[in-house]
């Protein structure tokens, strides 16, 4: 089994705004892709969005057991 990963990222507005992506894929056909955004307000909030979106042609290895399961969140942080 081979793997193969990719991760991007960047940021605009002198770091407030900062997209980044994840992707990771195997040779024996599973993967996940985990985007998010990342958000700072000021000297102390930051938010977070996020997902993933999980594939996998086996219900028994790699990530497809997580195949049906994938997700969105928001994050919300103070910081002091």
């Amino acid at each position: 089994m081979t793997a193969f990963t990719l991760i991007l990222e960047t940021g605009f507005r002198n770091d407030s705004i900062v997209p980044s992506s994840l992707v990771a894929y195997s040779t024996s056909g599973w993967g996940f892709f985990l985007p998010s955004v990342k958000y700072k307000l000021g000297h102390h909030w930051r938010f977070i969005l996020g997902g993933a979106v999980v594939w996998g042609a086996s219900d028994t290895e790699g990530t497809g057991i997580f195949r049906e399961n994938d997700e969105v969140s928001l994050k919300i942080r103070y910081e002091f």
